[in-house]
């Protein structure tokens, strides 16, 4: 088990996001977080990794409580993607990727041979390669979201936590970087937590999926299980229909 949550509830302001919420991330899973704008998908991310505070409940990370890991430690762990990326200062392709890799350095230490093909590897996953050299600060939206997926994939975390990681991609690189994903939890035994607005893309590559309604309510259980049209429709307060077919199956807004 590499994420343990237990009766958590959160909330923000005078607003219950969730309560009593609980959960286990094994090995090779994929879990996806749905749900309408400002219903919490985002803290919930945060608060998995401590970046905001829970009202109740207890995360463990390999059965340890998550509050004992030192910040290096836990960013060996888990790995988090922001749901906006946001280049604060100039520097090159290559040493933005390459922060990803400062959790497992000691102080002082720099870069080894190793780090920079773990770096390479991440910038040709994300189709930019040959950027390497430019400066961030030269990167379109979409780019500058494929970077900081970079620097995520060099960092290799056990668990990533991936807020709306297709946020600006074109249909080609949300599916190349989904699939690469999917590829490292199926063949490197590591877990991902996806937050999502495209229903059909947490059914092509979500095992588990929690529903976060607008009271507060949520529901956890197998994606197959879940992503139904009465279940959908309820989550989103507007009709949900689901279509299969032989081959695919499809969610549409009525």
């Amino acid at each position: 088990m590499i994420l343990s949550a237990q009766h958590l509830s959160l909330q923000r302001g005078d607003k219950t996001l969730c309560r009593d919420l609980s959960f286990s991330i094994e090995p090779a899973q994929c879990w996806g977080v749905i749900g309408c704008n400002g219903a919490g998908k985002t803290t919930l991310l945060h608060s998995l990794l401590g970046l905001y505070p829970l009202q109740h409940g207890q995360v463990s990370i390999n059965q340890q409580a998550r509050v004992s890991f030192k910040p290096k430690e836990l960013a060996k762990q888990i790995g988090l993607l922001l749901q906006e990326s946001e280049q604060g200062f100039p520097a090159s392709v290559m040493d933005i990727t390459l922060l990803g890799r400062h959790p497992h350095l000691k102080r002082w230490q720099t870069e080894t041979e190793k780090d920079k093909q773990l770096a390479h590897a991440a910038l040709q996953v994300v189709g930019l390669d040959d950027y390497a050299e430019r400066s961030n600060l030269s990167l379109s939206g979409g780019e500058a979201r494929r970077l900081a997926i970079a620097s995520l994939l060099t960092q290799d975390p056990q668990l990533f936590l991936l807020d709306e990681p297709v946020n600006h991609l074109d249909v080609h690189q949300q599916l190349r970087i989904l699939d690469h994903f999917k590829l490292k939890i199926n063949e490197q035994q590591k877990s991902a937590m996806i937050v999502l607005h495209d229903i059909n893309l947490v059914w092509r590559y979500c095992d588990y999926v929690i529903l976060m309604f607008a009271n507060g309510e949520t529901r956890v259980g197998p994606v197959q299980t879940l992503l139904n049209s009465e279940h959908l429709s309820a989550l989103y307060q507007h009709t949900i229909k689901r279509i299969d077919s032989d081959t695919h199956t499809f969610f549409i807004p009525t």
